[in-house]
């Protein structure tokens, strides 16, 4: 189990690279044994990595069907956590197939209140950053700098955040909580891949 959460971490870590050949690769092997071994909440993890992939490809519908599966996996183990990472999800594509009303009230607020439950920074003040986009877009400014503001707040405190392990003799990298670490995650991968 181990082996596979760490090959979703390194997952996720090529996915903020943008490397999203590399992600894909991982994700369908941890989501293949996720589904042999009915791990419900790597099915949970695995299916949002794999929406953000999507996603990124311009793949919308099936950004959306790998969201939902998220979200639906997320709730049969009752993790909080990755439920709040799916409505986020979730919140983002209806708000850009143009659903504001939906991607606030029935994702993004939510989203932000199990990010609150599970103190979840990183999540909560993205969520607000998400919020703020909306009220910009519907021209409401004073209230997009409003939660944009409490999203900055909330960021300064908590500062970088996370590790970056390197595991050598595997030639991996264990990867948790990335903000603040994009840079190290890079030259992490890069010293794996090209070793002098």
């Amino acid at each position: 189990l181990f082996a596979f959460s760490h090959a979703l971490n390194l997952g996720f870590a090529q996915f903020y690279l943008g490397r999203q050949d590399s992600a894909a690769l991982l994700v369908h092997e941890v989501f293949t044994h996720a589904s042999e071994t009915r791990d419900t909440l790597l099915l949970s993890q695995s299916s949002n990595l794999l929406g953000l992939v999507a996603f990124n490809g311009g793949e919308y519908d099936k950004a959306l069907a790998f969201q939902r599966r998220s979200l639906e996996f997320a709730k049969r183990v009752h993790s909080l956590k990755s439920e709040a990472d799916a409505m986020r999800q979730l919140g983002v594509l209806a708000w850009y197939h143009g659903a504001h009303d939906s991607a606030l009230t029935a994702f993004y607020r939510p989203a932000l209140s199990l990010y609150e439950r599970v103190g979840d920074k990183i999540g909560e003040a993205t969520t607000l950053s998400n919020i703020g986009l909306i009220f910009h877009d519907w021209q409401e400014y004073e209230q997009n700098l409003r939660y944009q503001l409490k999203a900055l707040e909330i960021r300064k405190l908590i500062g970088p955040q996370g590790s970056v392990v390197v595991l050598p003799k595997s030639r991996q990298v264990l990867v948790t909580e990335t903000a603040g670490r994009l840079r190290i995650i890079r030259q992490a991968i890069q010293a794996i891949e090209n070793p002098q």
